[in-house]
Order: structure tokens, then C-alpha cells, then sequence
């Protein structure tokens, strides 16, 4: 049983043993082949195979998340596919990515708290890509959003700060070139972050460690590129940076290349 690579199955690998899910304070249900959302997670294959009374009775509650991103992780589990963007919902412009990446966030936090890596690590590089195609980062509330939507080490956590750095390190990347309506000025974005750390001081400390270790990769120097933050490249963090990876887990974008700049 593995949860970092895609699960590929036909109706004799779902067998019929169906589990039951109630969701949120409405306890909103779901039913779900078991062989599957135990492939999918050690968490729920841990309470369903075990001697607990979820195995016993095949059901599990679930009532401080989100049932709307347990729905949406029902649909990565059978489909492997993430919320879609753009769409009616969300535009295919700055605020609706702002909106898309926001929406993404209890789904990340059910998949960390469940330790689901392989759907963490595809909400990061969907972060990356669609903050990327509309040159956007996280200010000073949405920095709050996913502090509070995450835990201590959380690699949301390291790429939201990872591009305060590089913005307060590199200012040509958000240069009036790049810059969309209505992003955040650089006092604007100072004053929200100002707040953070009297709502998360998790986040002061996060700063002066990440600015310790990587501040310099974002200080162009003599014939190298500053890195990106956004970029998967190997001149910059690498395409595993932000992932979490157990040891017998295989990352769904592959093996990473030997000379990547990870950490």
C-alpha cells in the first residue's frame, strides 16, 4: 500500500466492501470502496483494517473538517484530479487565482493531517503553477489563511515565505512589468505581514530561519539567475522542495534529477 503514486484500478481491485464517512459538524456521509481509500491512505487503512471499532462497523467520524474538501478528496482518490481552474467559479485572471489557491487550502490541511503526501505534493505544484501563470503570491491575510490551514514545517508554510524573501530579495520579479491589479504594494504587503506575526508568531521564526538558509539564492550574482520560488527548475529549489516524500514513495513527477538545488 502506497499513497505517493497514482492509483490505477479496475472494478475487481475496488472489491465491494463499502465505508461509510460522516464529515463535518453536519456530518454530511460518504461511501467509499474500502480497498480503495485504504490503498489511497495509511490513515484510514490503519482504522479499517485494524482492531478499532471502525473496522468493526465500517464507519468513521470525521466532524472539525471541511466536508467540502473531503468531497474533493473523494474525487482525487477515484479520478486523481485536482479542483480544476479556471472555471466559472474562478476566472482566469489574478483574483481568481487568488480565489483558486484559497479554496485549495482545507483540502491541503485534510491531506496533511491524514498524511496523504501524494495529494499534498500535486496541491503544491498546483500552487506554484497557477500563482506562477498570473504572477501572484500569498500577502499578508492569505499568509494567515495558510498558517492557520497548516502545521509547524508545513512545506505551504516554507513556499509562502520562501516568496516574501525573494520579493523583499529580488524586486525585478514583481516589477511593474509583472505586477497584476490589485496585488499588494510593498506597504501594504509589509503592514498585512506586520499583523501575521502578532496573530502566528510561528511565522517570525519562520522567516529569520528560511532567510538564513536560502536568502542568498535569491541575490543575483555574476552569470547565475536568482532562483524562483515558483519555478521547478534545477538552478532554482528543485521539483521536490515542497513535497514530502516517504522513503518507499515515488514522486508522481518522477525521479528528480541528481544535480537539482534541493535542500
Amino acid at each position: 500500500m502506497s499513497s505517493s503514486t497514482t492509483a490505477t484500478f479496475d472494478a475487481n481491485d475496488l472489491g465491494t466492501d463499502i465505508v461509510t464517512i460522516h464529515v463535518g459538524p453536519n456530518r454530511k456521509a460518504f461511501a467509499i470502496h474500502k480497498n480503495l481509500i485504504c490503498n489511497r491512505s495509511a490513515f484510514f487503512s490503519k482504522a479499517f483494517n485494524g482492531p478499532f471499532m471502525e473496522g468493526v462497523d465500517g464507519t468513521m467520524q470525521l466532524p472539525e473538517d471541511d466536508s467540502q474538501a473531503f468531497s474533493a478528496l473523494v474525487v482525487w482518490m477515484y479520478r486523481d484530479q485536482l479542483p480544476l481552474f479556471p472555471t466559472e467559479q474562478y476566472k482566469d485572471d489574478g483574483n481568481g487565482c487568488d480565489m483558486y489557491v484559497e479554496s485549495l487550502l482545507p483540502l491541503f490541511h485534510l491531506a496533511e493531517k491524514l498524511c496523504i503526501n501524494a495529494l499534498a505534493n500535486q496541491i503544491m505544484d498546483r500552487v506554484q503553477d497557477v500563482h506562477f501563470l498570473h504572477s501572484r503570491m500569498f500577502g499578508g491575510s492569505e499568509l494567515e489563511t495558510v498558517y492557520a490551514y497548516s502545521h509547524g514545517g508545513s512545506k505551504i508554510r516554507t513556499y509562502g515565505v520562501l516568496m516574501v524573501i525573494q520579493r523583499s530579495s529580488a524586486g525585478e520579479v514583481f516589477d511593474e512589468g509583472h505586477a497584476n491589479e490589485g496585488e499588494e504594494s510593498d506597504e501594504e504587503l509589509l503592514g498585512g505581514l506586520l499583523k501575521l506575526q502578532e496573530s502566528q508568531p510561528d511565522f517570525g521564526r519562520d522567516f529569520i530561519t528560511l532567510q538564513m538558509k536560502y536568502g542568498a539564492r535569491f541575490r543575483r550574482r555574476l552569470r547565475y539567475r536568482c532562483a524562483d520560488v515558483q519555478t521547478r527548475a534545477e538552478n532554482s529549489f528543485g521539483q521536490c522542495f515542497f513535497h514530502n516524500h516517504a522513503k518507499s514513495e515515488v514522486c508522481h513527477l518522477g525521479p528528480e534529477p541528481v544535480d537539482a538545488n534541493g535542500p
